[in-house]
């Protein structure tokens, strides 16, 4: 309030001198013409009173120049300002902290998201409080050139003749005086605004200062910020247990006993083919090659029993070289026959001793398996797939024997719980060439509840 006092009384100064110098230099020219001694007086006059008016001009620019000193106001409620949001960011991170530790103690996944909105809104405050120190030093540098210009002025009485210098060296005199007292207070102007640079140079500095600890607080919020973001991150990646793959086991060994379908017999009804089949069966050479070369110390076991089956099959083949079946229905009946000597001497025995054998030696099994579906393709036997830990269904039970196992859990009933042996089959072909099949049954171990076995 004393500023703006001070502005509005160098105004009341300013003008009611100005009006005084206007009435006597009025007189002066009144008193000049009246006289009319020397013309040049008036010229002078009339220059003295431009220069006063010119010197008026300056002081109104001086006076205007003073309204822009009130931002300054302004500025020191910035400086208090300013404090505000710094203070409200470190309250966040100190919540921000708090919260981090919270969650290392629970040992949580929850995520604190940190917003540096707050750092950019004071960064802001920060470039408008320089933006108006920027605009006061300006506004104080125009005053400065204002004042240089009045004071660089130089005020030169005018010379009155010789002949009027008693007339009106008085009133020279005092125009002179007039002028004396306005640079004085201009020179006043000067020291004033020299103080009020002074201050303002100490409200930057003030103002570097609060800048420069406002980034210091704001390197040392972001480095808080960061860690806070790398902590959670941890928490997070601690948190979520990736689980392990699922672990799918192997399929049951019984799945490797397949045997695809040719749907084709073996034996048509034209006995004149029977001979390429036979060369067929008889073709045991895989099977025997390979437990000869084994270092299986059971392999003896296995070749006792293809001895056994070649034996009986030379005994069929022998039949059907003797022509002992009937050519009307001879697919039907020599399938049945050779048939019936794999089945009781080659597949009541082998596929069963593979499946129970791979369970102590799965290498030597699963190559011996290869060799036994190879020969039984090549003879045109197929199989079809029985799934164990699957619900028995009617179709089963007509090509599978069943071996009942008693459980006390009710769901667990009907449920295959072992499919030692698959069905195997061989198709032959009917007196009116109609494909039909005969099936050497399967095996299989069956659940049964039973309620007594609670």
């Amino acid at each position: 309030m004393e500023f703006i006092g001070l502005l509005g009384l160098l105004g009341l100064i300013g003008f009611f001198f100005g009006r005084g110098l206007e009435s006597k230099f009025d007189s002066l020219k009144k008193e000049v013409r009246r006289k009319n001694e020397d013309t040049n007086v008036e010229t002078r006059i009339a220059e003295n009173e431009k220069f006063i008016s010119e010197v008026q001009r300056e002081i109104e620019q001086i006076n205007s120049a003073l309204q822009n000193f009130a931002t300054v106001n302004e500025l020191n409620k910035t400086s208090q300002q300013i404090q505000i949001p710094l203070q409200e960011m470190e309250r966040k991170i100190s919540a921000a902290v708090s919260k981090v530790n919270e969650l290392e103690n629970k040992f949580s996944a929850q995520s604190q998201n940190f917003s540096a909105e707050d750092l950019k809104n004071i960064q802001n405050s920060l470039k408008n409080f320089q933006t108006k120190i920027e605009e006061l030093q300006n506004a104080n540098k125009k005053i400065d050139v204002r004042l240089k210009s009045v004071e660089n002025l130089k005020i030169s009485p005018p010379s009155v003749p010789n002949d009027s210098e008693k007339i009106f060296g008085q009133k020279i005199s005092a125009l002179e005086t007039k002028i004396s007292e306005q640079n004085s207070i201009l020179s006043q102007y000067q020291n004033y605004f020299a103080q009020l640079q002074n201050n303002l140079n100490n409200l930057q500095k003030k103002i570097d200062e609060q800048q420069n600890n406002s980034k210091i607080k704001f390197d040392e919020l972001s480095k808080i910020t960061s860690n806070l973001e790398g902590r959670i991150k941890k928490l997070e990646s601690d948190s979520v247990v990736t689980p392990p793959p699922p672990v799918i086991p192997p399929p049951p060994f019984i799945y490797k006993f397949q045997i695809k379908n040719l749907k084709m017999p073996l034996f048509t009804n034209n006995p004149r083919d029977a001979a390429k089949s036979i060369s067929v069966i008889e073709n045991l050479s895989g099977l025997t090659s390979f437990l000869e070369n084994s270092n299986f110390d059971k392999k003896e076991t296995f070749i006792r029993l293809i001895k056994n089956y070649q034996q009986h099959l030379k005994k069929f083949i022998d039949k059907v070289q003797r022509g002992k079946f009937d050519e009307d229905t001879f697919s039907e009946e020599v399938t049945d026959a050779f048939f019936d000597t794999l089945s009781k001497y080659f597949l009541a025995t082998l596929p069963v001793s593979i499946y129970r054998g791979s369970k102590e030696d799965p290498k030597f099994y699963s190559e011996f398996l290869v060799q036994v579906n190879s020969y039984l393709s090549a003879c045109h036997v197929y199989t079809e797939l029985i799934e164990p830990k699957k619900l028995m269904k009617h179709d089963d039970v007509e090509k599978m024997g069943i071996v009942k196992k008693d459980t006390a859990i009710k769901n667990d009933d009907k449920i295959i719980d072992e499919v030692e042996r698959l069905p195997y089959f061989l198709d032959y072909l009917t007196e009116d060439n109609e494909s039909e099949r005969y099936c050497y049954e399967g095996k299989m171990v069956v659940f049964k509840f039973d309620e007594g076995k609670k």
